[in-house]
């Protein structure tokens, strides 16, 4: 039979597709599906030009949620090993599936649990946007391997551990000798290496917007789809029949489209879109329901110029959530004491692990010395909840409210 594979990350598979050998008594290349995975074993008697080794048998397949080492790259790998399987999954795209990308990657360690192996490495996730026939989906392919080495053992000299249960079959004292050696435990696997600490700090700086018009402002890049982006600021940002342009992190302008941007009743929210063939970073939303009075919180935003700040600055400043009311006319719940400035309406309030809580936008004190004082936002569950009567599709958007 035929199978066509796509290339592998740090040994790519010829480019030629992988064929059966002439002679079919003495080879055969066969494949193995479950599902979302796809194994290929190459028989002993195939030339290295007619077919693709990785591996020369199959390992037995493992519990769905088996213990399994995700790397981003076979160079991170520290031990030896054999390519097993290539992995190719997707989401699914129905209105209430997960589309995310980590789910995506939990799938494709899932298969690779199918598949027998010890560890995968991941080699592309990507989420594809909706079209008239999907809601979208996110997919992920990588590569299973098995580890043909166990992890090193303890420093010379040293006794090496004993599982419970296990007697060491040396006596203390006695040199080593072939006749004489120890029942050692299997090595623990290796842990799988953990993400990097979310910087609010970073991710405000990548994600806010500064929105120009009469009454500059500033926004969130909250999702994409293909080449459109979606910017969540306040209403009153983009209240007027203004030409609007929005200016990403990197000093590009993008113009917005009037009919673009959908206000949303009743609350002091709005989302606007441009659109862009580079690539921005999305901000993730989180759970305003679990805002509390002395929580650490972000607001970011780009501040007009004025005699201090002379040119357009972004700025992040840190404090805590004061209080939470309820009934306000526009929906602004959350206060706090964090200092922002005219101009920094608009943008977002991050929580500590960089997560959108809320967008501020109002000011309590003097007005004519600038926004000091007691500062409001408004809950992020607010737009989730209003976002519909708008026409904004928060599954297509890969959006999903909050409880």
């Amino acid at each position: 039979m035929y199978l066509l594979f796509s290339t592998l990350l740090s040994a790519p598979l010829p480019a030629s597709v992988a064929h059966d050998c002439q002679n079919q008594s003495r080879s055969t290349l066969t494949a193995h599906r479950a599902d979302i995975l796809l194994v290929a074993e190459a028989k002993e008697g195939c030339k290295d030009k007619e077919c693709v080794r990785l591996g020369n048998t199959v390992a037995p397949a493992k519990p769905d949620k088996c213990p399994i080492e995700l790397y981003t790259a076979g160079t991170d790998v520290q031990r030896p090993f054999e390519k097993l399987c290539l992995l190719n999954v997707s989401t699914g795209s129905t209105l209430f599936s997960n589309k995310s990308p980590e789910e995506a990657t939990k799938r494709l360690k899932k298969a690779g649990c199918k598949c027998g192996a010890d560890a995968v490495i991941l080699n592309d996730v990507n989420r594809e946007g909706a079209n008239p026939m999907s809601w979208g989906r996110s997919t992920a392919k990588g590569i299973g391997i098995r580890y043909t080495q166990q992890a090193p053992a303890t420093a010379q000299g040293q006794q090496p551990p004993v599982s419970p249960g296990q007697t060491a079959t040396q006596p203390p004292g006695n040199p080593a000798s072939p006749q004489s050696t120890a029942l050692v435990a299997p090595p623990p696997p290796r842990p799988t290496p953990s993400k990097p600490s979310a910087d609010p700090y970073k991710i405000a700086k990548q994600t806010t917007v500064l929105i120009d018009g009469q009454n500059p402002g500033s926004g969130v890049i909250i999702a994409q789809s293909n080449d459109i982006y979606y910017v969540l600021t306040a209403k009153h940002v983009v209240a007027t029949s203004d030409e609007y342009e929005i200016v990403t992190p990197d000093g590009r302008k993008h113009t917005v489209a009037p009919q673009k941007i959908k206000r949303l009743p009743k609350l002091d929210l709005a989302m606007v879109e441009f659109t862009s063939k580079r690539d921005y970073p999305v901000a993730t939303l989180g759970n305003s329901d679990q805002a509390k009075q002395g929580m650490n919180i972000y607001v970011s935003g780009w501040p007009i110029p004025e005699q201090a700040i002379t040119k357009p600055t972004h700025l992040v400043t840190k404090g805590d959530i004061v209080g939470l009311q309820d009934g306000d006319a526009d929906g602004y719940g959350l206060l706090y004491g964090n200092n922002t400035a005219p101009g920094m309406s608009g943008g977002p309030i991050l929580n500590a692990e960089g997560q959108v809580i809320g967008i501020h936008g109002r000011a309590a004190g003097n007005q004519e010395s600038g926004k000091v004082g007691i500062n409001l936002g408004m809950q992020i569950s607010l737009f989730l909840q209003s976002a519909p009567q708008v026409g904004i599709d928060l599954q297509q958007l890969g959006l999903k409210a909050q409880k």
